[in-house]
C-alpha cells in the first residue's frame, strides 16, 4: 500500500509519551521531519511536564498537554485532537493509550510503530523517507 506524503498546509501530529530521553529522541525526528516537510503545522503530544520544552523548539508549531494518566483520561485527549482536524498522525510511542488514542484520532493517515493493528502499514518506509 502506497500513501502519499504530507502536502503543504497539512496538520500533523507527533505523539510521544514517555520519559524525558524518549522525547528529546523524538524532538530530533520530528526536527527531521519537519525540515522534509516545512510547510505542514507540526503539533507534538506529550506530557504535561514536557510540554515547555517542546514548545521553544523552532520546527514545533504547537504542543499538546497530556494528562498524568493518558490511558485513564484517552477521552479527552481524543477530543483535543478532533477539534485540531489533523490529517496526519505519527506515533512513536509503543503503547496502548496512544494506540487507542490514535485509533479514535479521526486523522486520516495514522503511522506508528505499536505492533498493534491501528497504524497503516507503511510507517517504516514513511519514516526512513522523512529522515528518521
Amino acid at each position: 500500500m502506497r500513501v502519499g506524503l504530507p502536502n503543504p498546509g497539512d496538520r500533523v501530529l507527533w505523539i510521544r509519551f514517555g520519559a524525558f530521553g524518549d522525547v528529546l529522541q523524538d524532538l530530533a525526528d520530528a526536527c527531521n521531519f519537519k525540515r522534509r516537510f516545512p510547510d505542514v503545522h507540526l503539533t507534538f503530544l506529550c506530557k504535561p511536564k514536557y510540554t515547555e520544552l517542546v514548545l521553544v523548539q523552532p520546527y514545533i508549531d504547537d504542543a499538546l498537554a497530556g494528562y498524568k494518566n493518558p490511558f485513564a483520561e484517552w477521552r479527552k485527549i481524543v477530543q483535543k485532537i478532533r477539534a485540531g482536524r489533523y490529517k496526519w498522525l505519527v506515533n512513536t510511542h509503543r503503547g496502548g493509550k496512544s494506540s487507542l488514542i490514535s485509533l479514535f484520532s479521526q486523522a486520516e493517515y495514522r503511522i506508528g510503530t505499536s505492533s498493534l493493528f491501528f497504524y497503516k502499514p507503511i510507517y517504516h518506509a514513511s519514516l526512513e523517507r522523512w529522515g528518521r
